[in-house]
């Protein structure tokens, strides 16, 4: 499992796919404000990211609270990401500013409750030990609700889809 984690882990990070994390903490919209204007000056986002709250998308940051604060994270995937921009459509285009917020209580992220699937199989995590890291072509993370609907009715954290390299 170990071996299977670290090629995952190691496959977000060569696709590029967050450019910049922020760690769990306290947020504030005066926070988040400065987040997606720092990312702006560095050239990660273009104006007007695609704002998405526990997975629900916000069209516009004036629509969260100026008190609110919660506990969690800030995550940006850069602007252009085709994968991104088939998730969540044209709005991604500019950049995806992923805001996930956890109880204060448990803020280490668990991965129980995650299914795995080849295609749209699922997969036991016995049979996720046994595939070969150097076997997988692609890999992704699905939170939405909407998606994960998708490939299941069975009430999860999120899934995790694999795709194999073709063999002849």
């Amino acid at each position: 499992m170990k071996k299977v984690t670290f090629t995952l882990l190691f496959l977000f990070i060569s696709l590029g796919l967050f450019s910049q994390n922020s760690n769990a903490s306290i947020i504030t919209k005066k926070d988040l404000i400065e987040f997606i204007e720092q990312s702006k000056k560095e050239g990660k986002i273009n104006k007007n990211p695609l704002l998405v709250l526990n997975e629900e998308i916000v069209l516009d940051i004036e629509e969260i609270n100026n008190k609110q604060e919660f506990f969690g994270e800030i995550k940006l995937i850069s602007k252009g990401n085709k994968t991104m921009t088939e998730i969540y459509g044209k709005k991604a285009i500019n950049g995806v500013v992923l805001i996930q917020s956890h109880s204060q209580d448990n803020s280490a992220k668990s991965t129980e409750n995650v299914l795995f699937f080849i295609r749209e199989k699922e997969i036991s995590e016995s049979d996720l030990k046994k595939i070969d890291p150097n076997s997988i072509k692609e890999v992704r993370v699905i939170k939405s609700k909407h998606e994960v609907k998708k490939y299941t009715d069975k009430v999860c954290a999120g899934i995790v889809v694999i795709t194999l390299h073709k063999t002849n």
